[in-house]
């Protein structure tokens, strides 16, 4: 499932014992932070017996069910009967083309999945989501951006990096910002916390790479654990995700705001938008400015809006008045 990952959480059973088997047949799938994978039968033969049972963790390489193979069933398709042994299934890194059968009626066309998948639209249920946007100044950022190239060329840190540095330095500051909602419903406060940075992947697929003790690391270290996080989840290291808050952006889009969506157990989503203009009023003057727009959704059950405006107002005044860490 990919180097790192740790568990992952039972979120559907498909097979009970004595049901035939067939190659590729989906027995369960697992969950980890925002992705679901199906556990495939990597033979065919009759389903025995689950050595686990719904929404438990299991551990990677763990035995989580008993599958052998059955003299008397022929596979779909196949002429041979393969010889009988008891086989166990572990979770691997199949990823399921499964397709669902096309709906009856007049509607036409190539039924294809969920961009989200069921087991995750049922958490989001659990969150009582409410949204707030603010506009930042992008003068100290830019300038930042560019003092960094001057002193570091290619290795310079992202104007993504920068900001999610001023992210974990409100949360620092913003308790509620720093919880993890269990999915009981409880509300965990955490003293260091990680951080989750979306990604988008091949197949409108979505991940979050995560970094672990974002609110521990110096700027250097964070800077080379940001950019790792970033390219070992582009390259497909799926990690089990712990983080209070996570950020996302379209800005390659040129997208300036929108409305993202807080999956459990985080309780926090931030939406960057990309840079653009706005008329200011200043001392009577009225100019353009160069402006980011942050859309903040959280979840009301851990915050109400008036500490969510000063988490948001905090996150302004550090982006507004960065300098690159010495």
């Amino acid at each position: 499932m990919g180097e790192g990952l740790r568990t992952a959480r039972v979120v559907s059973i498909n097979k009970q014992p004595g049901d035939l088997v067939e190659h590729d047949d989906v027995l369960c799938e697992v969950e980890t932070d925002k992705a679901v994978y199906p556990i495939e039968a990597s033979f065919a033969g009759r389903f025995k017996e689950w050595k686990i049972k719904l929404d438990d963790t299991v551990l990677i390489g763990q035995e989580i069910a008993l599958v052998s193979s059955d003299p008397g069933h022929k596979p779909a398709g196949d002429t041979q009967t393969s010889a009988s042994a008891a086989k166990t299934a572990t979770i691997s890194s199949v990823i399921s083309s499964h397709v669902t059968p096309t709906p009856s009626g007049s509607m036409k066309g190539t039924v294809r999945p969920p961009a989200l998948h069921p087991a995750i639209t049922k958490r989001l249920a659990t969150v009582i989501p409410a949204t707030m946007l603010r506009d930042v100044r992008w003068d100290a950022l830019r300038a930042a951006r560019e003092d960094a190239k001057k002193k570091h060329g290619k290795a310079a840190a992202s104007p993504s990096a920068m900001m999610a540095w001023c992210v974990i330095r409100a949360q620092e500051k913003h308790a509620a910002f720093r919880c993890l909602v269990h999915k009981d419903g409880t509300i965990l406060e955490q003293a260091d916390f990680d951080f989750g940075v979306a990604v988008a992947l091949e197949g409108d697929r979505l991940a979050t790479a995560p970094i672990a003790a974002a609110n521990k690391l110096g700027w250097t270290n964070f800077v080379n654990a940001y950019n790792r996080a970033v390219e070992e989840t582009r390259s497909g290291k799926l990690i089990d995700v712990q983080a209070p808050v996570n950020i996302t952006s379209l800005g390659a889009f040129g997208i300036e705001s929108a409305t993202p969506i807080v999956v459990p157990p985080s309780m926090g989503t931030l939406f960057v938008g990309s840079a653009h203009e706005r008329l200011y009023n200043e001392s009577g003057v009225i100019h353009p400015v160069e402006v980011i727009t942050l859309s903040l959704t959280f979840d009301h059950k851990v915050v109400n809006g008036g500490g969510a405006a000063a988490f948001l107002y905090e996150i302004k005044n550090q982006m507004e008045g960065f300098r690159l860490p010495e």
